[in-house]
């Protein structure tokens, strides 16, 4: 029941997927022995500037990502990939804007990203790519209706207050011109917030 609530509540982000290339079933099979970090693209709302992130935002919080507590990948009757998830836990340090009375110190977050067992891939939607235990972040998120939270345009709402993680290594999205739009958004909030950045 609740893969089903799951599939229909991001039908509008998953809707225009190219299914195509994702299960390929001679390059991509689980004997692999490396596993390969596919992107996969997705319509997503677009957002401008901080401002316009603020004020669509359900909640705004700073805190930490806990542990992953559910990760799937779910297939069509044609064994189609259709979506994958991971649902964290987070543990909230400050709010900044609270629009639906959040009062837990512990959210889900559903992130667009999981590991597919059958062709040993990690499936990034929207190029979204997981947040990392222990790691702080500022999350602009959507509330969903079965109470677990979504974070805004999948890779503009996650935001690391990391250093390490700021400076680190990045998985690069295939389009260009979105990566731009992320890096630059997220640069400005990392400005707003500097004084919330974790350098240990």
């Amino acid at each position: 029941m609740m893969k089903t609530k799951i599939l229909l509540s991001t039908l509008a982000l998953m809707i225009l997927l190219p299914l195509s290339g994702c299960n390929n079933n001679e390059k991509n099979t689980a004997d692999s022995k490396e596993v390969e970090d596919v992107f996969v693209s997705a319509k997503t709302d677009s957002y401008e500037s901080v401002e316009e992130l603020e004020n669509a935002s359900d909640l705004i919080v700073i805190g930490t990502k806990v542990k992953e507590l559910e990760s799937d990948v779910i297939y069509d009757e044609n064994d189609v990939y259709q979506i994958a998830y991971t649902y964290s836990s987070f543990q909230i340090d400050e709010i900044i804007s609270n629009k639906v009375n959040e009062s837990r110190k512990e959210i889900t977050i559903f992130e667009n990203q999981a590991y597919d067992k059958k062709y040993n891939q990690i499936l990034h939607i929207a190029g979204y790519t997981n947040m990392l235990k222990g790691n702080k972040y500022i999350l602009y998120l959507r509330l969903a209706d079965e109470g677990y939270y979504i974070p805004l345009a999948v890779t503009i709402g996650k935001v690391p207050l990391t250093n390490s993680e700021i400076n680190g290594t990045k998985l690069k999205m295939k389009n260009a011109e979105d990566n731009e739009i992320v890096e630059k958004l997220h640069k400005e909030i990392q400005k707003k917030y500097e004084n919330q950045i974790d350098y240990g």
